[in-house]
C-alpha cells in the first residue's frame, strides 16, 4: 500500500516511491465511512503477469476489481438526480481501465508485458483521471490471473492508495489575544466564528500554512478592529496524526504589521 501526497500516483518507474504499509496498516487507514463505487471483475486478456509455466511472452486471462472511496458524499449527485463531482461515472471508469492497459492486449501481436505492479499503477491512474480533480480519497484494487496457478483458483495481487494529505483531520486552535483591549475581551464568539471558517474552508497541507491563514483573518477581521494595539499567540495541533504521540502542534506569535504589513 503506497501513502501518497496529493496528484501523485505511485508508478513501478518511479525512482522514489512514497512508502509502503502493510495489509493492516492499510486496511486501519481505509476511509471506513467513505461513499464508495466499486467495479467488480473487468476481464479482459493481455500479455501481463506470469502464466501458469512462468512465461511472459504470452498474454492470459486478466480479472480488475476497483472499488473508489470518494472524498464528498453523493448527496449532490443523488440530490440532482445526475453524475457530478463527487462520484465517478463508472462506464467511463470501465473505459478508462481498458485504455490505460491497451498496448498489453493489443490484438495483433505487438503487446507489451506488464508486471502486477505495472497494471495496478496504470489502473490506478486511471482511476484519478475519470474522477474529478481532488475528488478521490482512496483506491483499492485487486489484480487476478485467475489462470496462472496450477493448483489454486488463481495470483494476482492487491493496490490500495491514499490520498491521505487530501484528508480532512481534527485540528485543536487555541488562540490568545495578547494585550487586548477592554471592549474586546467578550469577543470570544466572534473569534471563534473566525476561526471556525478559517480552518473549514481551506485544504493546506502544512500546519504553518494553515497557522498563518488563521492568524491573518483574526487580525484582518477581528483584532485590527476591536484591539489594535494587540498581539496573537496561536497553537494547532493535530491529535490523529501520529498514532504513537499525543498530538503534534505548532506554535507562532505574530503582531499586526508582521501579519498586515501595516
Amino acid at each position: 500500500m503506497a501513502s501518497l501526497p496529493p496528484g501523485h500516483i505511485p508508478r513501478a518507474t518511479s525512482a522514489a516511491q512514497p512508502p509502503l504499509l502493510l495489509t493492516h496498516e492499510a486496511a486501519a487507514r481505509w476511509p471506513a465511512t467513505a461513499d464508495t463505487v466499486s467495479l467488480s471483475s473487468l476481464h479482459l486478456v493481455a500479455r501481463a503477469g506470469r502464466d501458469v509455466w512462468g512465461r511472459t511472452s504470452r498474454a492470459q486471462p486478466l480479472a480488475i476489481s476497483a472499488t473508489v472511496a470518494m472524498r464528498a458524499r453523493f448527496a449532490s449527485a443523488a440530490a440532482g438526480d445526475a453524475l457530478d463531482a463527487s462520484t465517478v461515472h463508472y462506464g467511463h471508469l470501465s473505459k478508462n481501465i481498458l485504455a490505460a492497459l491497451a498496448d498489453a492486449s493489443a490484438a495483433d501481436g505487438s503487446q507489451t508485458w506488464l508486471g502486477g505492479v505495472d497494471v495496478a499503477s496504470r489502473v490506478s491512474e486511471a482511476v484519478v483521471r475519470t474522477a474529478a480533480a481532488g475528488a478521490v480519497e482512496g483506491v483499492r484494487l485487486d489484480v487476478a490471473f485467475p489462470k496462472a496457478s496450477t493448483l489454486g483458483d488463481g495470483a494476482g495481487c492487491e493496490w490500495t492508495v491514499l490520498n491521505e494529505r487530501l484528508k480532512k483531520q481534527m485540528c485543536l486552535v487555541s488562540v490568545w489575544v495578547d494585550r487586548v483591549a477592554d471592549e474586546a475581551v467578550d469577543g470570544y464568539d466572534e473569534v471563534e466564528d473566525i476561526v471556525l471558517k478559517a480552518v473549514e474552508n481551506t485544504d493546506f497541507e502544512t500546519l504553518e500554512a494553515l497557522a498563518e491563514k488563521v492568524a491573518y483573518d483574526l487580525f484582518n477581521l477581528f483584532i485590527s478592529g476591536q484591539s489594535p494595539g494587540s498581539n496573537l499567540r496561536l497553537r494547532i495541533e493535530k491529535p490523529t496524526a501520529v498514532p504513537l504521540a499525543d498530538a503534534p502542534a505548532i506554535e507562532i506569535y505574530r503582531t499586526q504589521s508582521q501579519v498586515l504589513r501595516v
